[in-house]
């Protein structure tokens, strides 16, 4: 993995710059109306897909999320019913997996790279990546990532995807296309669809009545992600 030390070591700079900035910390909070309606959104498609793939009690799952950070996504799976001692998370950042452990103390928390999973063929139940494609510019560390995935993910497992489609703001991230994510996993059958209005937008409308970032919600122009399932038993 020399290879991929470089871009290592400027992911895990990128994500201390965002952390130390307060205005960055302010605007990404779980506090603020935008963010808690794209949960929202998230939670009702996830929920609807876990309950339809899996006849076992969420409880008995298995799950990882690779770029875990601080552990945010980790916690929605618990209150999805997972539990925490079937969670693991694994990220490049020390300093956020420390966050992590804190406020998660019975998940399994490891420091690793998404491109070398410290884990065996099989597995997880459920794997999970939220905006980490699109945080990786090299493009062999994203394949290797996608390879990884799939290694550690059992038959009859699911990959919960959900990431930009394009952030032109942001000069250490890339936008993954539809194409390139079916491209990433070849040979897996992806489902996607585009969600989550434009961040940008959806934090100007914040303090607007509802009823208006829904009727923006219609046009799929202004969604700016996808949440993808990619099924190891769907072919």
């Amino acid at each position: 993995m020399t290879y991929f030390s470089h871009e290592h070591d400027r992911i895990r700079e990128a994500y201390k710059a965002r952390d130390s900035s307060v205005a960055l910390v302010h605007k990404y909070s779980s506090a603020r109306k935008d963010v808690v309606a794209r949960w929202k959104e998230i939670d009702t498609i996830v929920m609807e897909k876990l309950k339809k793939h899996f006849t076992l009690p969420l409880s008995d799952l298995r799950l990882l999320e690779v770029g875990c950070g601080s552990g945010a996504v980790i916690r929605k799976f618990e209150e999805y019913g997972f539990h925490k001692k079937n969670l693991y998370g694994l990220d490049l950042s020390t300093e956020r997996l420390q966050r992590a452990r804190s406020s998660l103390k019975e998940v399994n928390f490891l420091c690793g790279t998404a491109g070398l999973l410290p884990f065996s063929d099989d597995s997880f139940d459920v794997c999970s990546v939220f905006t980490l494609f699109s945080s990786i510019l090299d493009s062999q560390l994203q394949r290797e990532a996608a390879q990884e995935l799939m290694r550690v993910l059992r038959p009859g497992g699911v990959l919960i995807y959900y990431d930009f489609i394009w952030n032109p703001v942001n000069r250490n991230t890339r936008g993954v296309s539809f194409r390139e994510l079916v491209r990433l996993f070849a040979g897996r059958r992806v489902f996607a669809r585009k969600v989550s209005l434009a961040p940008p937008l959806a934090r100007l409308l914040s303090p607007l009545p509802t009823f208006l970032s829904n009727l923006f919600c219609r046009f799929s122009f202004l969604k700016t992600h996808y949440i993808a399932f990619i099924d190891l038993d769907s072919r």
